[in-house]
């Protein structure tokens, strides 16, 4: 089977040898995932506001530069873990110094973002989730488009925790993801936190 980089690059030679320009959805996929978070920042707000109403569809409450913050601070915390785990260096205490906002998330995904009770600040535990692997998590939800996929994410999850053959075997895995979950800062509830936000797809 051909490796997808070289036929991606196979694809752009015909262009460039045979037609008179490269379609973008062709050209695109020959850059990184860095240079692709690099042009999304420097396109000017013109271009920038189509795709935050797209992935902000239905979210009247969170304002153009809070959509902005939201995406590139949540496509540098998934590029920074994706590299530190690709890489096998020590992701699991990673903490980016760039929050995703968790407040502005709350309405966005519900269940998965806690508030105060007077619903003006996310818990301290929220803040510090954000920080770290749980941002990844958030983002990647957000940016998937449909209920399924986004169902199929969780499923998958809770699968790599759970899906074993005896009661033994998933009792021992709770007790570790609980001991991984404070590592990683990800909260102690984010497996019922993912179960509601699931109910709220179907």
């Amino acid at each position: 089977m051909m490796n997808k980089s070289l036929s991606y690059k196979m694809t752009t030679k015909h262009y460039k040898e045979n037609h008179n320009h490269i379609p973008p959805w062709i050209l695109f996929k020959n850059i990184s995932f860095g240079d692709a978070i690099n042009l999304f920042c420097v396109l000017n707000r013109q271009e920038k506001e189509p795709i935050t109403d797209i992935l902000f569809e239905n979210t009247p409450g969170i304002e153009y530069n809070q959509r902005v913050d939201i995406i590139r601070n949540g496509l540098e915390n998934v590029r920074s873990f994706r590299n530190l785990a690709a890489h096998n260096l020590h992701f699991v205490q990673f903490r980016s110094h760039k929050s995703i906002q968790p407040k502005q998330l709350y309405k966005i995904l519900p269940y998965l973002i806690y508030l105060t009770k007077d619903l003006k600040q996310p818990l301290n535990i929220d803040k510090a989730a954000c920080k770290g692997l749980y941002s990844t998590i958030l983002i990647i939800l957000l940016f998937l488009k449909t209920s399924y996929l986004k169902a199929l994410f969780i499923t998958e999850f809770k699968n790599t925790i759970f899906n074993n053959p005896t009661d033994e075997q998933n009792q021992l895995r709770r007790s570790l993801f609980s001991d991984y979950c404070k590592l990683t800062s990800l909260p102690s509830n984010i497996l019922d936190r993912l179960s509601k936000f699931q109910q709220t797809l179907s």
